[in-house]
């Protein structure tokens, strides 16, 4: 088997990309694609049993590791496991023992670090690049199009321009290139401009809440990611 770690910081598309990923490569798969959010489990003795009922097996309240393993042995499939941080040795544990026994199957774990175990492959996201303010000059930043990209999405008369750019390349800047982040700040341009939002990361991060129900609930507000 293999194991593929999406390794980064929150907010950085870690998830997202894991999703597109899967939707990509699913016809690849004669078993399936499954994505499992670990980052819900309250503790991590709940992994096998969550993992079991993701892949519709018949699972009690306590599935043992080995009937989970024989299980996955048979399929050839692709397990998503998503924001894997806070229970990485549970995590590593089962993907040991994967990797061991089934060469038909891979792991792709989303995680804010690696789970150091023999045979991963770690892809390392890094936040997009950003510039400094430039005087009213509107140089353009992978972090400022995502910007202007969701603000427009929000707001199609949204424009980048020589009176509001400076204050978008630091709202970027501050944010820290998250694409998360630039997203949630530029969905609120339909209510605040630029340099309003500005103002309000000098202050707090609390007006800009994303309320989009399939983020997961660490994701919807600036304070969790920065």
């Amino acid at each position: 088997g293999k194991l593929v770690i999406l390794e980064g910081e929150a907010g950085v598309g870690k998830s997202r990309l894991a999703v597109e990923v899967g939707f990509s490569v699913a016809d690849e798969w004669e078993d399936g694609v499954w994505r499992v959010a670990v980052d819900d489990l309250s503790d991590s003795a709940l992994l096998t049993v969550t993992i079991a009922h993701a892949l519709g097996m018949q699972a009690t309240a306590d599935v043992p590791d080995d009937a989970l393993l024989s299980e996955l042995e048979q399929r050839r499939a692709l397990l998503v496991l998503d924001g894997c941080e806070r229970h990485l040795g549970a995590v590593a544990d089962l993907a040991s023992g994967l990797l061991g026994r089934n060469p038909r199957s891979t792991v792709l774990a989303t995680t804010q670090e690696p789970l150091h175990i023999a045979g991963e492959r770690v892809l390392r996201l890094r936040p997009l690049p950003t510039t400094e303010p430039t005087d009213g000059a509107t140089a353009v930043s992978p972090a400022v199009q995502l910007f202007v990209d969701r603000a427009q999405a929000a707001d199609a008369g949204f424009r980048l321009t020589h009176d509001n750019a400076d204050a978008v390349v630091e709202v970027t800047r501050r944010l820290d290139g998250l694409p998360l982040a630039a997203e949630i700040a530029a969905a609120r341009v339909v209510a605040f401009t630029p340099a309003e939002l500005l103002e309000s990361l000098e202050h707090s991060t609390r007006l800009l809440r994303s309320k989009d129900p399939s983020l997961p609930g660490r994701h919807r507000t600036l304070e969790s990611l920065l």
